[in-house]
This record gives C-alpha cells, structure tokens and sequence, in this order.
C-alpha cells in the first residue's frame, strides 16, 4: 500500500468491523469507501436463541432445524468438531435421516467457511432460501458475516439466526431470573436473547 500509495486499490466484502478499518487505516494510510452490491441482498435475520444447559442447547437447534428443514436446506456452522458430531447425533436422535444429513469439515485457516460457495436449486428461494444457524459467537465481525454470508448470495434469499449457550449462573444472576416460575422463566430468557447474544459477541471480541 505504501509503494503504490494512490495506484493500488483493493475490494473486499468482509474486511470487518470500524476498529479493524481504523487499524489498517493507520497502519497503512488508506481510505476506506462504501459500494453497493449490484443485487439487492435479500437476508433476513430470524430470533436468535439462547439455552442454559448443553442438552438444551442441542435440542434447540434440531427442533429449529427440523422445523425450518421441512421447507429447505440448513447449514449449522459450529466452532468445533465435537459440536459438530452432537449436534449430528441429536439430529439422528430427534428422527432426522442420516441420509438428508452431510458434515463438512474446514481447519482453523478456513473458519467462517471462508471461499466456500453454497448453490441451493432455484426452487428453494421459493421458500425463503438457504437458513444459517451460527451456534457460538464469533471472534470478529469478519468471521461472522462470512458465515452467515453462505445464505442470500447474488440476489437469492435467505435468513439466518444464532443459537447459543450461555452461562446460566451469570445470567440468571444479572436478570433475576430466579424470581419467575419455570415458564415465565422460559419467555424471560427468549425476550433477553438479543441482549444475551451481544454480550456474548463483545467478549469474545
């Protein structure tokens, strides 16, 4: 960027946060300008969720995925390779056929899926498109809208969500959860996900 200074310029649609542009701003002295795509993205992001328990957590991603897989295809984008196998396992447990299942496996120079192009058949964007469920939260802005970037690519639809599990003893501490009975408890803790899910991603940033 220095030798060419003004000659270089470079695209890129998931460079990362306003600290990760500050930085290289910087660093190397560039400047940074916005481009619209030249198809209007059609994404929709669905409620995220959160569960206490692993078991729970498990369960809340095969009864989601089961549900929205009636319709269309789901890619689960986990961090590791044991979620990967229980989340397989539950899905076998809860009646999904191993057939309709297939598990992809990337190292951590790959994470996020990063060049990984997903095609789905046209009729699928009948139907909403590809679902992305991202179940930790991701190290960056980056690795975050590469994953959910596999869904609502060129023009196609597609939504999205996080399912993850948080540390119950923190939360149900910082939100008083205690004081509710168990299914005022349950509403609670769905009404707080998006505040769970935030703060889950500020510190694992």
């Amino acid at each position: 960027f220095q030798r060419y200074k003004s000659c270089l310029y470079d695209l890129t649609g998931t460079l990362g946060s306003e600290n990760s542009q500050s930085f290289l701003s910087d660093l190397y002295y560039v400047k940074f300008a916005d481009l619209s795509t030249s198809k209007k993205k059609c994404y929709n992001q669905l409620s995220n969720k959160v569960a206490f328990e692993y078991s729970d957590w498990l369960d809340l991603i095969a009864k989601e995925s089961i549900k929205i897989g009636k319709k269309r295809p789901i890619l689960i984008v986990c961090e590791n390779v044991e979620a990967t196998g229980n989340i397989w396992n539950e899905l076998i447990r809860n009646g999904v056929p191993p057939h309709t299942t297939e598990k992809y496996r990337r190292d951590a120079t790959n994470k996020g899926e990063r060049g990984t192009d997903i095609s789905v058949d046209p009729e699928v964007n009948k139907q909403e498109g590809l679902h992305v469920i991202l179940n930790y939260p991701p190290e960056n802005v980056r690795v975050e809208e590469q994953a959910f970037g596999r869904t609502a690519r060129n023009g196609a639809v597609g939504t999205g969500q996080f399912i993850l599990q948080v540390d119950k003893f923190v939360y149900e501490h910082m939100y008083e959860l205690d004081q509710y009975p168990t299914d005022q408890r349950k509403l609670k803790v769905e009404e707080l996900a998006d505040m769970i899910l935030e703060r889950e991603k500020n510190q694992s940033r």
